[in-house]
């Protein structure tokens, strides 16, 4: 269940394996496209960027493969 209000956020980080991000999505997510801010946006697709807030940095991938 998604327990952030901001709709950028699409899920929670799993596990962390040398330079692989596991991460589940949240199930609210039931399609590809989010939209956030009347604007929509495909999400978790092979080729798609990420960006995950770590304090006062934000870190960036490229999502590799999906599970």
């Amino acid at each position: 269940m998604q327990t952030n209000s901001n709709p950028a956020v699409i899920g929670t980080v799993r596990s962390i394996s040398g330079t692989s991000v596991s991460v589940q999505l949240y199930p609210s997510l039931n399609s590809t496209i989010s939209y956030i801010y009347g604007n929509g946006y495909k999400v978790g697709q092979v080729g798609g960027f990420v960006k995950i807030p770590q304090g006062f940095i934000n870190l960036y991938g490229r999502i590799g493969s999906l599970d």
